[in-house]
């Protein structure tokens, strides 16, 4: 054994030797096979990337700090204007009149002296004008005040004395009834300190004569036929609860809120006027409209309007408070519900508006282009853009006048607005003594109601059929469903969309397709392989039943069930209900139901919506009066919108997820928050649909990103969300992650041509950059300013996150998401 021991240690102490110098290299041998694949590497992955934002961490409250702004323009003013006196000389002379007119201003009630006083007013201005009692129509305007207002002399008491020649009636003499009327703003809202919010952070276009200010008065002094309550107008005002800003009685405050300020400072309802009787002191009867105001031409011949080629002599109209507001809406504007829906404006007085009296050219080219078969669409297909107003607009006269149905004795060039052609209408329409009238009179074109709203009778079809959601069982990876409607005639849609996370935001929504292209929503009567219509559902009572192990996504609902990243789930019913030719809106109901265990209706009552709402129904269908009516298209050959959305925005978040970018609005998300946001702040459907090179497309555009929320500013938050609730929580300010997923951004939609902003790519991002970063994206895109855009993306990267990597978008939900399990 000592042997073999020594003879093992001689052995390996001869291994450790020097082996000898090394010898010269060789000539490279022949590459040899390709080896294996090694393993992964272990580079940075994006998902890193994904932090908490820190938005709130400055940004707390920004959102009550952008309704404090609209709260302080339509809150009670420090200021107050009141006319004293009005006199004339010579008394009871020949006109021209020297007019004289006394008003004091009082501030915090206190008199407001100065001879400087009326100088710093940013917005100061008086006017006359009679009334023609006979004809109800308000004539011969004439503004009191000169520039710099140097024909007011300040009293040193708060009262003022304003004297202007060359009136052509005396306002205070009973039978020449006419009415003085005056207003005074000051104080210009500011974001912050120094900045002036009308000039320079407004949504506001420049040159706009809009305006909103901190303080605003209005007055007035009626005399004879003029004073209140001897014209009553057409139209209303309306009414809106101040507690919870619903309208209770529609006018123009159902969109342009309360008070109602022309302008921003002109109102509409003055002490001592009736309602509007303030606005025709300018827009009088007899006054010529401004050429610039092509409205017509805009629409009649789109290509010599964006040529800025002049207005023809044809298009000449009338100032009058019916064509300017008539004309605007239906011309201009992306009004959001169709103008044949009379009632937004004229509730209770359907009569007064449709009677054959106003059955004139004046009052149908007051709505009506002349010309212009399709002036909002332009050439392009209404598939392609803008389809979401465009049949808002009213049809032109020609096409009604020569189509398949139409009378063929029409003569177009008699369709004008001179006092001549007043009654060319009238010649068939309603002739003179005879009954009944020989042709349709304007009572039967118009019933001045929207159709896919109301019925005949001037009921709303969602106040008449409903239809609900009766009760929901989990048995393992079945739910067992039964909805109902009281009528038989409706076609329901079904969907199942779940949440994620306790958030207000949908994991796995129904629109959604799992790798057999199916989606959780079932159409009945349309076969669905997720869904099995029970034998004993009939039409009104329906019973279906959803396998939820049979949708093909990776993980499966049921695993998303077990992993606690499911727990809720929405159970909603589209329904659809075609009268005519048209599918008519009724009102889209929904549960949330407890889905993590099994169980018999486990619904769960205010998740999200409720008292637990974000948003107030009631505050959309103000201005649009019904849901999805003038956008989206129905399952039949309708093609003026879809009603079966209607009443829930809960509904609509179903298909709007932040799972999914925006498809017709560039970087935005598809969620209802950053889609909504985009539209109301004027971003364009589909850029790249648009060439811009083309001048029509590029004057169409410009006119469109030039509009402001009708609240003229955006941020009166509350104009859609609730106010805050008992607990004092703001719904508006920066989304809590707890409560709101993160989500995705489209990429930019590249136009045809002429603008700064490139390609931006898909991003991931959380929940502030997607509802408040889509305000502030949106009009970055529409003043085309590139450098500020990637600013502000980087703004965002640095406090929270823009991933351009969208395969880790469920990574982000579940890791950001994962920190407040």
């Amino acid at each position: 054994m000592v042997c073999g021991l020594l003879a093992t240690g001689a052995f390996m102490g001869g291994c450790s030797g020097d082996d000898g110098a090394d010898g010269a290299q060789g000539p490279a041998g022949p590459a040899g096979p390709e080896g294996p694949a090694g393993p992964p590497g272990t580079g940075v992955l994006p998902i890193s990337k994904v932090v908490p934002e820190s938005c709130s961490t400055c940004h707390d409250r920004v959102g009550e700090d952008h309704q404090a702004i609209y709260d302080r323009y339509v809150d009670g003013s420090r200021l107050q204007l009141t006319i004293n006196s009005v006199s004339s000389l010579p008394v009871g002379g020949p006109a021209p009149y020297t007019v004289t007119v006394t008003f004091s201003i009082t501030e915090d009630g206190l008199p407001y002296p100065g001879e400087n006083a009326l100088t710093s007013m940013n917005q100061k201005s008086f006017y006359a004008v009679q009334y023609d009692s006979a004809n109800r129509e308000y004539l011969g305007y004439k503004s009191l005040l000169t520039s710099g207002a140097a024909n007011i002399i300040s009293n040193g008491d708060g009262t003022y004395s304003l004297t202007q020649t060359g009136v052509a009636f005396a306002p205070e003499v009973p039978a020449d009834g006419a009415q003085v009327y005056g207003y005074i703003a000051r104080g210009p809202l500011l974001t912050e300190a120094g900045i002036d919010y009308d000039s320079e952070d407004s949504e506001l276009p420049a040159g706009t004569h809009v305006s909103l200010y901190d303080d605003e008065s209005n007055a007035a002094l009626a005399f004879g036929t003029a004073q209140a309550g001897n014209y009553v107008s057409a139209a209303n005002v309306g009414v809106k609860d101040a507690a919870s800003g619903h309208i209770l009685n529609p006018g123009c405050v159902s969109c342009h809120g309360q008070p109602y300020l022309k302008h921003g400072y002109r109102a509409a309802q003055v002490a001592g006027l009736s309602d509007f009787s303030a606005c025709k002191s300018c827009h009088s009867d007899d006054r010529n409209g401004n050429a610039g105001r092509a409205w017509q031409h805009m629409v009649d011949d789109p290509a010599a309007w964006a040529a800025g080629d002049p207005m023809p002599a044809s298009y000449a109209y009338k100032a009058s408070l019916m064509n300017v507001t008539h004309m605007s809406h239906a011309m201009e504007f992306p009004f959001p519900m169709t103008m044949a829906n009379c009632v937004t404006c004229h509730e209770g007085k359907l009569n007064q508006v449709l009677a054959d009296a106003n059955f004139k050219p004046e009052t149908c080219m007051s709505c009506h282009p002349v010309t212009g078969t399709d002036a909002w669409g332009y050439e392009k297909p209404s598939s392609e853009r803008e389809t979401y107003w465009q049949p808002n607009r009213a049809p032109a006269l020609l096409e009604l006048i020569t189509g398949a149905n139409a009378v063929s004795v029409h003569d177009l060039s008699r369709l004008t607005r001179d006092a001549a052609n007043e009654g060319y209408c009238a010649t068939c329409h309603v002739p003179q003594g005879a009954t009944p009238a020989i042709a349709p009179t304007f009572s039967e074109f118009h019933s001045g109601y929207d159709a896919k709203i109301y019925n005949a009778a001037g009921q709303k079809y969602r106040d008449i059929y409903s239809v609900s959601v009766d009760s929901v069982t989990k048995t393992g990876d079945v739910l067992d469903i039964r909805f109902s409607s009281n009528n038989t005639a409706v076609v329901p849609t079904l969907t199942v969309s779940f949440y994620g996370y306790d958030a207000k935001d949908f994991y796995l929504s129904c629109h959604t397709r799992d790798a057999n292209r199916n989606r959780m929503e079932f159409t009945i009567g349309t076969p669905n392989p997720l869904f099995t219509e029970e034998a004993d559902s009939v039409a009104g009572n329906w019973h279906v039943k959803l396998n939820l192990a049979s949708f093909a996504a990776t993980p499966t609902i049921p695993e998303l069930l077990a992993s606690g990243k499911v727990r809720q789930a929405e159970v909603a019913v589209m329904p659809l209900l075609t009268v005519g030719d048209r599918s008519v809106a009724l009102n889209a109901p929904s549960k949330t139901v407890d889905v993590s265990a099994d169980g018999v209706d486990k619904f769960v009552a205010n998740y999200y919506q409720g008292t637990g709402a974000l948003v107030d129904e009631a505050k959309c269908n103000a201005c649009h009066d019904a849901l999805a009516t003038t956008f989206h298209t129905a399952t039949t050959n309708d093609v003026t919108g879809a009603g079966n959305r209607g009443g829930n925005i809960v509904v609509c978040r179903t298909c709007h997820v932040v799972t999914s970018g925006g498809s017709h609005l560039e970087m935005q998300s598809r969620s209802i928050d950053s889609y909504i946001h985009g539209i109301h702040s004027f971003q364009d459907f589909d850029v790249g649909d648009i060439d811009f090179t083309d001048a029509v497309e590029a004057a169409r555009y410009e006119q469109h990103i030039a509009h402001v929320f009708p609240n003229f500013t955006i941020r009166n938050c509350e104009g859609c969300h609730v106010g805050p609730d008992v607990g004092g929580n703001v719904v508006y300010n920066v989304p809590d992650q707890r409560k709101s997923m993160p989500g995705q951004l489209s990429a930019s939609d590249s136009p045809n041509n002429g603008r700064t902003i490139g390609n931006v790519p898909e991003y991931v991002t959380g929940p502030a950059s997607r509802a408040c970063g889509s305000c502030h994206r949106a009009r970055l895109i529409n003043d085309d300013l590139a450098s500020d855009l990637v600013s502000l993306n980087q703004h965002i990267a640095n406090n929270g996150y823009m991933v351009d990597d969208t395969s880790i978008l469920y990574e982000a939900i579940d890791k950001i998401m994962g920190l407040f399990e």
